[in-house]
């Protein structure tokens, strides 16, 4: 189990078992490395499950891979930087918002929504640089970015 922390004392926040060693992540090189290592099993997961006929298995890895670039700004320090993640968090999600037909996925949709205005995960979303609106044709998702 890894634990993605920036100090010793904040507490892991998952429940390790104790047959399991776990090993904490407290600079940005490190965890780049697990960002690495997850976005290479991810890529190759979408390969097979892909949006035509795996929508639910889809989605969920390019929300996977939204949360490893979500991880991956807890380290890094830079406001450039940051602002790029941000927006290849948003890229990933983004696309699907159009694809997915607002009648059979409205919630799914309402889900991607949220999450690209990081309403779900605590974080700002990048407007300055970034405007969800602007690039989002899906009625679902637009009306909650006017909210």
């Amino acid at each position: 189990m890894i634990c993605l922390t920036r100090s010793h004392n904040t507490p892991c926040q998952f429940a390790c078992p104790s047959k399991h060693q776990h090993q904490q992540i407290q600079s940005f090189d490190s965890a780049r490395e697990v960002f690495k290592l997850g976005m290479a099993r991810h890529t190759k997961a979408k390969e097979f499950y892909v949006l035509d006929g795996y929508v639910t298995d889809y989605v969920a890895l390019c929300k996977n891979v939204s949360h490893l670039y979500r991880w991956l700004l807890v380290f890094e320090d830079d406001e450039k930087r940051q602002t790029a993640m941000m927006a290849r968090r948003v890229s990933e999600l983004l696309p699907i918002l159009d694809q997915l037909g607002t009648n059979a996925y409205n919630d799914t949709l309402k889900q991607l929504a949220f999450e690209v205005l990081g309403w779900g995960s605590g974080d700002c979303c990048c407007h300055d640089v970034f405007d969800p609106i602007q690039w989002c044709s899906c009625p679902v998702a637009r009306s909650l970015f006017l909210l």
